[in-house]
C-alpha cells in the first residue's frame, strides 16, 4: 500500500500539469518498427492520422477538465538510451512516462495553446506537426 500518495482532497488548489506524449514524424515510424505492441494498434495508421487522433484525444481530455499544458515528443534513441541506463522496459508505457518526467529541461515540451489545434505562434495545427 502506498501511504504517502496524496488524496484528491489534499491536492485541491494545487496546479496540476499534464503533458501528452507523442511521436514526431520519423520517430513514429521507428517506434512502430521497434515495438510490436505499438504496431498492433498503429501499424496501419499514417502519421498524419495519428496526429489527428491525438489532437482529438487532447480536445476530448481538455473538455473533461484535464489541464493539458504540453505535448512532449518521444525520440526513440533517447528513450532507449534512458531505459537501458535505468533498467526499464522501453516498450512499457510506464517507462515513457518516467522518461519524459525526468528528462532535462533542454528537451522541453511544446506548450499547449488555449485552443488545441488552432494555429498559434510556434504551434502546428496538430500536436505532431
Amino acid at each position: 500500500m502506498i501511504r504517502d500518495t496524496p488524496r484528491i482532497d489534499d491536492r485541491v488548489g494545487e496546479d496540476v500539469v499534464v503533458s501528452v506524449a507523442r511521436f514526431p514524424s520519423g520517430e513514429y515510424e521507428k517506434a512502430i518498427r521497434r515495438w510490436p505492441s505499438l504496431a498492433e494498434d498503429w501499424s496501419d495508421v499514417a502519421h498524419s492520422d495519428y496526429c489527428t487522433r491525438l489532437d482529438g484525444t487532447i480536445k476530448w481530455m481538455r473538455g473533461q477538465g484535464v489541464p493539458i499544458r504540453a505535448v512532449s515528443p518521444i525520440v526513440v534513441a533517447d528513450h532507449l538510451a534512458w531505459c537501458a541506463e535505468h533498467d526499464e522496459d522501453a516498450e512499457e508505457a510506464r517507462a515513457a512516462v518516467v522518461f519524459l518526467s525526468r528528462r532535462p529541461r533542454r528537451w522541453s515540451s511544446v506548450p499547449m495553446p488555449r485552443a488545441c489545434g488552432r494555429s498559434s505562434t510556434g504551434w502546428p495545427r496538430t500536436p505532431c506537426g
